[in-house]
């Protein structure tokens, strides 16, 4: 092997490249956690009171999960639930308009203030393939507001340490929704640690 080490930027980082190459020496791989500029310096007041809010960040491509959010917003409409989705950013799929509504490019610095003015109160990363790192996951937590996502990648090994984190496998629309309402009631009613936002 050429190379002294091999820098992966989490667990989840590791685990694929030791899947890939099973035959590599485990002192060869560091783990460090990718540093970011932190771009966001105030968190947003949030109301988890007024029903629930979804949030999305980022530009939604398929990779990023829009079909999980273009299916989500089926469900709360075939519910007929007062359940509104707020993309910041773009989505890719087409999504039902009386669900969903999408911001359009933003910078990052004006994050904060869009939520606080949109009533979002819960924040999905829909993406469905194994990030390395997620900078949306860490501008949510440095935000400071309550996360979701999917059980794989570097974004489930933050989410799951973070008190107002929630990671679950990809499941149908349906499940989904009724994990996340839980997950809201839970919040509301304060049985999650440090759950008063």
């Amino acid at each position: 092997m050429a190379a002294d080490h091999i820098i992966c930027f989490s667990s989840s980082s590791k685990t694929l490249l030791k899947r890939a190459y099973p035959s590599l020496e485990e002192r060869r791989v560091l783990i460090i956690p990718h540093a970011a500029e932190e771009r966001i310096h105030w968190q947003p007041r949030i109301n988890l009171s007024t029903g629930l809010h979804l949030g999305v960040v980022g530009s939604i491509g398929v990779h990023k999960g829009a079909a999980i959010v273009q299916k989500l917003a089926d469900e709360i409409a075939e519910r007929q639930l007062p359940i509104r989705i707020t993309v910041f950013g773009s989505i890719d799929l087409p999504c039902e308009p009386s669900v969903v509504a999408v911001t359009g490019p933003y910078r990052v610095e004006e994050l904060p203030l869009m939520i606080e003015k949109s009533g979002a109160n819960v924040f999905i990363v829909p993406s469905i393939c194994p990030e390395t790192f997620s900078y949306v996951t860490q501008e949510l937590m440095t935000m400071n507001v309550p996360v979701v996502c999917f059980d794989f990648g570097a974004p489930a090994e933050r989410v799951g340490a973070y008190d107002r984190g929630l990671v679950l496998p990809i499941t149908s629309a349906h499940q989904l929704l009724d994990d996340v309402l839980e997950f809201h009631c839970d919040l509301v009613q304060g049985r999650l640690q440090n759950a008063k936002l």
